[in-house]
C-alpha cells in the first residue's frame, strides 16, 4: 500500500495563477456591481474574491485526490490550482462569448 501524503509547497508559477484568478474575480464582481463603491464596497469585494477563489482551488482538490490515488501519485496543491486556473479561464472565455 502506498504512502499517501499531501505536498503543500508551490511552483511561482502557482501563485502567480492564484493572483490572475483573484484579480479576474475581482474584476468580474467589480464589473456586475456598477458605479458607487465606497472603501467597504471594495473590502466586500475583495473578500468576496477571496473567498471565491479559496472555494475553486478547495473544489479542484477532490478531482487531483481521487486521480492521484487512482494512478497511484503523490497530490500536490499544484494540480489543484491548475485545474482551478483551468476552469477561470474557461469561464473568462464564456463570459467573453
Amino acid at each position: 500500500m502506498a504512502q499517501f501524503t499531501f505536498d503543500m509547497r508551490m511552483d511561482k508559477a502557482s501563485y502567480a495563477m492564484i493572483a490572475f484568478m483573484l484579480a479576474t474575480m475581482m474584476y468580474f464582481v467589480i464589473h456586475g456591481a456598477g458605479a458607487g463603491l465606497g472603501f467597504v464596497g471594495y473590502l466586500q469585494v475583495f473578500l468576496i474574491s477571496l473567498f471565491s477563489t479559496i472555494a475553486l482551488v478547495g473544489l479542484a482538490c477532490i478531482p487531483v485526490i481521487i486521480g492521484c490515488y487512482f494512478i497511484k501519485k503523490i497530490p500536490d496543491i499544484d494540480y489543484a490550482v491548475w485545474i482551478a486556473f483551468g476552469m477561470t479561464i474557461v469561464g473568462i472565455i464564456s463570459e467573453l462569448f
